[in-house]
């Protein structure tokens, strides 16, 4: 029995002994008044004898019930929730050297300077460390939401055609060994159904073929599906369906090396209801091992997730009850202990706050996060959190998208996005690479031609060393190597 539920017991005993004492005919007013101590949280009984009891009620009266409800607004401590009391790690740094990166300006306009902690550091965007080949090919619609896989030399695509309803999403594949100017690869259409749309298309790479995974759209019902990309016969194997429930719009697959799928996606119980994120893990065979709900219930979308040696991590997005006012949060899930419900949060500021990609490393999470600051324009920043504690590291404007990697030894990250066009400033493509002291330029491309600006980025790796991927608005996709030292 739990102790709710023998504080439960034991009062309705005790109360029952008053009332054959009292003779109260069913009112317990006069017995309890008599052991009334004035405290709300404490249940008040007389016993047979006529002793006052008092018992305090779970829960009542607790300072907290999860670790926001704690946040100083300090950056450098760690507030959390323990039994209902606030408590704190102070991790600040006696004498610092910065309270913020304004204290840190160096005047140097390629660099991008921040407070660590109390100290001040850089990140050294005035050269970049890569130079290998530009590959390119141009596809002949308008291309929507890009994913990628690379093995063997070979590289599997899936985007979604602009005219969704038509539910032409497409897979292709290209040898890397191909010449600059690449030809329109093969395309195979995964559901050319009029009745049914193909959206937030999906690929991995865990073993022989990709996986392609899918929301596909019928009858109002959106479910999650996935099927086997054979690619010497260029076909897909007979879909499967995953998860069949309202309108799920797919965000992120991971492969575990454990040998399983790990899946976020937004739900919504029905059209105009508020959505929910969600966590699912699967088997390779597409059947269901867990299912559960990320926030809870609340207003929350667009989870995205990591793949941890022991779980996984996810970073999402939770609105709260005032207008343009969200959190980014990041939440874990361990195999031996299930899901952490108290959720890191990455901002402190009000404002609409966007969870991005999340990656990790052996000794740190990361998490990019969109400060929303007018109409179609974000502040992008990378939060790193080693140990628990969240720093943020602004990096540049943004209108498009952004992705984030681990390596497979665990050693570094990376970091790739899209910069918007801007009066006097083209758009441009970007990557770094972030180790645990430090944070370089890999890659650095600005977009040629009028109105050619970059819309989306993928990370992906080939074998050890990391891919960058990115689409522009003339629907020519490139890709290039991401040199490592």
């Amino acid at each position: 029995m739990t102790r709710t539920n023998l504080i439960t017991a034991l009062t309705a005993v005790l109360l029952t002994a008053c009332y054959s004492t009292h003779k109260l005919n069913g009112d317990m007013t006069e017995c309890r008044a008599e052991c009334y101590d004035d405290d709300p949280c404490t249940e008040d009984v007389c016993d047979i004898e006529g002793n006052c009891l008092h018992f305090p009620i779970p829960g009542c009266g607790a300072e907290c019930t999860a670790d926001l409800d704690c946040e100083d607004g300090i950056d450098c401590t760690i507030d959390y929730c323990d039994s209902g009391v606030c408590a704190q790690i102070d991790n600040c740094v006696p004498d610092p050297e910065c309270l913020s990166a304004d204290d840190c300006e160096d005047g140097i306009d390629c660099t991008i300077d921040y407070c660590d902690s109390g100290v001040c550091a850089v990140v050294d965007m005035c050269e970049e460390t890569c130079d290998s080949e530009v590959h390119s090919f141009s596809v002949p619609m308008e291309v929507l939401d890009m994913d990628v896989a690379v093995k063997d030399d070979t590289i599997a695509l899936v985007w979604q055609n602009d005219d969704s309803d038509t539910s032409m999403s497409y897979v292709s594949t290209n040898s890397l060994d191909a010449p600059v100017d690449l030809s329109y690869p093969s395309a195979i259409p995964i559901d050319e159904r009029d009745d049914v749309g193909v959206r937030h298309a999906r690929v991995i790479w865990p073993d022989a073929n990709p996986m392609i995974l899918w929301a596909s759209r019928e009858s109002g019902v959106q479910s999650i599906k996935m099927a086997e990309l054979d690619v010497p016969a260029s076909s897909l194997s007979v879909p499967i369906e995953l998860y069949h429930d309202h309108h799920s719009a797919l965000s992120q697959v991971v492969y575990h090396p454990s040998g399983e799928l790990g899946i976020t996606w937004t739900d919504w119980a029905d059209e105009g209801s508020d959505p929910n994120a969600f966590f699912g893990r699967f088997t390779m065979a597409g059947d269901a091992i867990e299912i559960q709900e990320l926030s809870d219930g609340e207003y929350s979308y667009a989870p995205q997730l990591e793949a941890l040696s022991d779980g996984y991590t996810f970073a999402f997005t939770h609105y709260l009850d005032e207008p343009d006012h969200s959190n980014a949060l990041m939440k874990h899930y361990s195999f031996s202990g299930g899901m952490d419900m108290s959720p890191t949060r990455l901002n402190t500021d009000d404002g609409r706050f966007i969870a991005g990609a999340v990656t990790a490393t052996m000794d740190q999470e990361l998490a990019l996060m969109y400060h929303e600051v007018a109409p179609g324009l974000r502040l992008l920043s990378l939060n790193r959190l080693p140990d628990g504690e969240a720093v943020s590291i602004p990096l540049f404007l943004m209108s498009g998208s952004a992705d984030a990697l681990g390596s497979p030894d665990g050693e570094d990250a990376f970091i790739g996005w899209c910069t918007p066009e801007m009066p006097g400033s083209p758009s441009s493509i970007a990557a770094i690479r972030v180790s645990s002291s430090s944070v370089t330029l890999m890659f650095y491309q600005e977009m040629e031609g009028d109105g050619v600006y970059c819309e989306d980025v993928e990370l992906t790796m080939h074998g050890e060393e990391p891919m960058i991927f990115w689409l522009d608005t003339k629907n020519t996709i490139s890709f290039r190597s991401l040199c490592l030292p």
